[in-house]
């Protein structure tokens, strides 16, 4: 039976909120922590075991990536929880608790164009269709949409959440048509 892809828009949720609070913990060094473990935010996490409540202690982007300094809600047992074992939504939680510094509150991400690595005018009479009447803009189009294709089944989220995961930092966004 036909019906949406669930799981590539998960992985955009994901991605963009790893986006986020990676930013809101860049404003503050690279790591919050709360002092009072009654306003901690609390997270669902499946770290290979059965799903937990997990009371997020210290988010801290160090040169691993993120990690995220847990006490489990039920044993009170401390353990790291990455991000890929947390639940869709969730990370947004950690973010919410992380306060405005310096008069910026706001680390919701620019939304980008996906620019397509390579395209052809051979790539496109492969596919049988007459290329004699192609023009730059008409290629300038359809890369885009290809684009857009790729950005929609989650390829540029990916990317960025692995990258993240890793622990690198974005020094410039910049894309093939300059946007």
């Amino acid at each position: 039976m036909k019906h949406t892809d669930f799981f590539s828009i998960i992985k955009r949720i994901k991605a963009e909120e790893l986006r986020e609070l990676a930013a809101a913990l860049r404003l503050h060094g690279g790591a919050y922590e709360w002092t009072d473990v009654c306003d901690s935010p609390v997270i669902a996490a499946d770290t290979g075991g059965d799903p937990m409540d997990a009371a997020v202690l210290k988010a801290v982007l160090g040169k691993d990536g993120l990690q995220l300094e847990c006490a489990d809600t039920s044993s009170g047992e401390c353990m790291t929880i990455m991000p890929h074992d947390v639940f869709a939504g969730h990370l947004s939680y950690v973010t919410d608790k992380v306060p405005p510094i310096n008069g910026t509150g706001d680390v919701t991400s620019p939304k980008e164009h996906f620019a397509i690595a390579w395209l052809g005018r051979e790539d496109i009479a492969a596919k049988g269709y007459d290329t004699s009447c192609l023009t730059d803009g008409m290629m300038e189009r359809i890369a885009r949409r290809m684009g857009d294709a790729y950005s929609d089944n989650g390829y540029g989220e990916d990317l960025d959440m692995a990258a993240i995961e890793a622990g690198l930092t974005r020094i410039k966004v910049r894309t093939l048509f300059g946007i």
